[in-house]
């Protein structure tokens, strides 16, 4: 007697696939356990405080925007807002299928 299993796979698109996988491999870096020799993290977020409008707004290295990119590509606040992003997406063409259907609504009234 043969069993039958049935498979189902769920298929994501070009642009559906990076917001819903997590495509930076986060899992594998491993944190070191030793401080960085010279500066501890108290004194880093010192010297940040004391040098935060000597630091240049834009650039490739040593901005704020470098800051901000570096920040969120290790924490992944990006994710959720193109995950934000998708969702606005979502709403505004259900929006349009509303409208969509209120003016065959209308159509249909006028007709009668």
């Amino acid at each position: 007697m043969a069993n039958n299993v049935k498979l189902a796979r769920q298929v994501f698109g070009k642009g559906t696939y990076p917001r819903v996988i997590d495509t930076n491999f986060r899992q594998f870096i491993v944190p070191s356990p030793f401080p960085t020799p010279g500066i501890s993290i108290e004194d880093f977020f010192t010297a940040y405080d004391d040098l935060f409008y000597q630091i240049p707004i834009e650039g490739n290295v040593n901005s704020h925007k470098y800051l901000i990119q570096k920040s969120t590509d290790y924490v992944g606040a990006l994710q959720q807002s193109s995950e934000v992003q998708a969702l606005l997406a979502e709403i505004n063409q259900l929006r349009q299928e509303v409208n969509d259907a209120n003016q065959t609504i209308a159509d249909l009234l006028a007709a009668v």
